[in-house]
């Protein structure tokens, strides 16, 4: 009886976060980025399978082909493993999480290289404040809704259009 009465009292505490994440991640806005993401794994899984067939039908794998065939690898695992990600954070108990400190760097890279931060400021110095008005520029301009909280998915979705416009 105390595990129902915990798990229904969990289960209505995230009741408001769910609900907050659904209306942060419109499912349209959603929709094309998860497309954006399967774009950009399917390109480079093409670029791979081209690479690695083509050195397979060579000798011994020539020197002058593993460094591009070993670039074209990494491209489509960087790509799959943002697909997939992204595919699992769109389940609605995965919309909720806030990204940890840990992935904040890797935010303001992604946010800096795009250009909705300035260059100016060094990324590992850089404030949540300053973090949160770059992420809410590219979420204006990517038809998100502002935020006051940084979620793990706001991170994905921005390395996804990192990724798109990367050169492998």
């Amino acid at each position: 009886m105390k595990k129902f009465i915990l798990v229904t009292v969990l289960l209505g505490l995230l009741q408001p976060a769910l609900a907050t994440a659904n209306e942060l991640f419109p499912q349209e806005a959603l929709s094309e980025k998860t497309s954006l993401a399967y774009q950009t794994m399917s390109s480079r899984y093409t670029a791979y399978a081209q690479l690695f067939n083509g050195c397979q039908n060579r000798e011994q794998q020539l020197p002058e082909c593993q460094e591009p065939f070993q670039k074209a690898q990494t491209a489509y695992i960087q790509a799959k493993s943002n697909y997939d990600t992204i595919e699992m954070m769109e389940h609605p108990s995965f919309k909720a999480l806030l990204a940890p400190s840990a992935a904040l760097p890797e935010l303001a890279s992604d946010l800096n290289l795009l250009g909705y931060l300035d260059n100016q400021s060094s990324i590992s110095e850089m404030t949540q404040t300053e973090l949160l008005y770059g992420l809410n520029q590219w979420l204006q301009d990517n038809r998100f809704p502002k935020t006051d909280q940084i979620y793990l998915l706001h991170s994905q979705l921005v390395s996804t259009e990192r990724l798109a416009k990367q050169t492998p």
